[in-house]
């Protein structure tokens, strides 16, 4: 996870888990400003491969933050 990612997370005030193809979750971060971030590495953004994974990483820099997925409607 870049510097970038952990001080947006910090910042943010949703985050939700949007499911991908090969079955993984990428977190997407809303600010104050409706301005939103993918959580990334160094290789672009981040597929965590399972749910709970997704959401450790995120509570672990901001553990008030709530994490849900994404709605569909």
């Amino acid at each position: 996870m870049t510097a970038q990612s952990k001080v947006n997370i910090k910042a943010a005030v949703e985050a939700v888990l949007i499911p991908v193809e090969n079955g993984g979750y990428m977190v997407q971060l809303r600010g104050e400003s409706g301005g939103t971030y993918t959580v990334s590495n160094a290789n672009g953004p981040i597929a965590y491969g399972a749910m709970a994974t997704a959401k450790t990483a995120v509570r672990k820099h901001n553990s008030s933050l709530p994490v849900d997925l994404k709605p569909t409607i």
